[in-house]
């Protein structure tokens, strides 16, 4: 009615919102009207994109899943090798991977727990080595007649039944945790410090004669 090109939507005299246009035909005596409801002309938009969104929906689900599945057959075995390393840090020498847990992972994972077990066996195998030698050098040492004093930092840490007898105790406890020179006569004092040094940088020295203090004095 007003003679202007319609440029945006309007609401029609049902109150629909819908795109229009009109064209006066026939001198002006006949007028169309052509109108779509917006509601119309986006519909298939609207419907592409719930397609395109449940779509990417799906991918990303599935996505996720396999992502959580390929994780987990990373994370087994290594939590089975962490848990196998804090065994052994325990002293637990004996645990192994059990190789049906992990014949369906990948060849990768499968040689990580496959090295494990061989290794565990070599650490086993040398501990108890390492335990039955101990052992042998305790009982030997326990058993010469020879006073053996170990000291660290100046102060001793063990002491055979021999040199408990030599400077007069009742136990090896007496001596643990004691000055070295404190039984060590004075007079030698400055020698034995030397020798000690010298032991440090593993410079060898020879026999040497020297005083001791008893333990009552």
């Amino acid at each position: 009615m007003q003679g202007k090109q319609v440029t945006q939507s309007y609401p029609d005299y049902r109150g629909e919102t819908v795109f229009g246009d009109y064209r006066w035909v026939n001198g002006h005596k006949w007028l169309i009207i052509g109108e779509f409801a917006r509601d119309d002309i986006f519909s298939p938009f609207y419907q592409l994109m719930m397609v395109l969104t449940v779509a990417l929906l799906l991918v990303l689900i599935i996505g996720l899943v396999c992502t959580l599945l390929l994780s987990k057959q990373i994370e087994i075995p290594i939590k089975e090798v962490l848990k196998g390393a804090r065994q052994m840090g325990k002293e637990k020498y004996e645990y192994r991977i059990e190789p049906s847990s992990y014949a369906h992972f990948s060849i990768e994972l499968q040689e990580l727990c496959g090295t494990f077990n061989q290794m565990a066996e070599l650490v086993q195998y040398h501990m108890h080595s390492v335990q039955n030698s101990e052992e042998r050098y305790r009982a030997l040492i326990e058993s010469s007649p020879n006073a053996i004093i170990v000291h660290q930092a100046d102060k001793i840490v063990y002491a055979n039944p021999a040199s408990v007898r030599l400077l007069r105790f009742s136990s090896p406890e007496d001596l643990i945790g004691r000055h070295i020179l404190e039984y060590v006569h004075p007079d030698y004092h400055e020698i034995v410090r030397d020798r000690i040094q010298q032991l440090e940088i593993n410079k060898p020295v020879g026999l040497l004669e020297e005083k001791y203090v008893f333990s009552d004095g």
